[in-house]
């Protein structure tokens, strides 16, 4: 029993020394606290495309999820992912071609959640991105002449989560070439979104397996084990039902 005592020990030990577990997925949403990001719109002075700036928290990229509200106009968009070149949370630019582009119709009269599917994009973990909507065309409701309305869901400051950058901006006044050829504009805040990644054991900082979930699996084995053995001690104690081999 004393060696019994000591293995279980021994792996307690273990799971204390391991640390927290890391999850494969940046989400910001927690740190919203209602405020919201307008300005989202088309025209020369208006910012056309919105985006957040990220460290791959895994090689695979599953889905990303940002929350907009429309206010009654239907916006066609594309949802993209580049490379990004400059500070993950100052200044930086769009890099080479898109590597994600998915057209998406963006509608709503409250502030809800847009989730864009990637098919599985592999990128590089650790290796900085950004995820955008830029907006294509707009179809406004009756009466309205132009477009400035959108409400994204806007943390109230930098993200704490971890790969998390920060909420950038610019106004590409149609000409996607601009996405990665001019610098965007920073926010010194984040925005309120779930990018979902692959399990992958070499993020730093980030995505990691759980090794203290597999000692405290060992635990329950071995303390499995022990009641086992305590149980086959006490088996001549209860009555066993008829016609039973055991």
């Amino acid at each position: 029993m004393l060696i019994n005592k000591t293995v279980i020990a021994a792996l307690a030990s273990v799971c204390l020394s391991i640390g927290p577990a890391y999850a494969n997925t940046i989400d910001t949403t927690p740190e919203w606290t209602g405020g919201r990001g307008a300005g989202w719109g088309v025209g020369t002075n208006n910012p056309d495309t919105f985006g957040e700036t990220f460290q791959a928290a895994g090689s695979q990229l599953n889905d990303f999820a940002f929350w907009i509200n429309t206010t009654g106009a239907d916006i066609a968009a594309l949802a993209q992912v580049y490379s990004w070149s400059g500070d993950l949370k100052g200044v930086g630019t769009a890099t080479g071609a898109p590597l994600f582009s998915s057209v998406v119709d963006v509608y709503a009269n409250s502030l809800l959640p847009l989730s864009i599917g990637t098919g599985g994009l592999s990128l590089t973990t650790g290796a900085q991105y950004v995820a955008l909507l830029t907006i294509t065309s707009v179809t406004l409701p009756a009466n309205q002449p132009d477009y400035f309305g959108a409400e994204w869901a806007l943390n109230d400051g930098p993200s704490l989560v971890p790969n998390d950058g920060q909420f950038v901006y610019m106004n590409s006044n149609g000409d996607l070439a601009a996405l990665s050829s001019q610098p965007w504009y920073s926010s010194g805040t984040s925005l309120s979104w779930i990018a979902d990644f692959s399990s992958d054991a070499n993020v730093p900082g980030g995505n990691v397996p759980e090794p203290a979930g597999i000692a405290l699996l060992a635990i329950g084995l071995v303390g499995m084990g022990l009641a086992r053995r305590r149980g086959s001690t006490t088996r001549s104690h209860f009555i066993q039902p008829a016609g039973s081999n055991s």
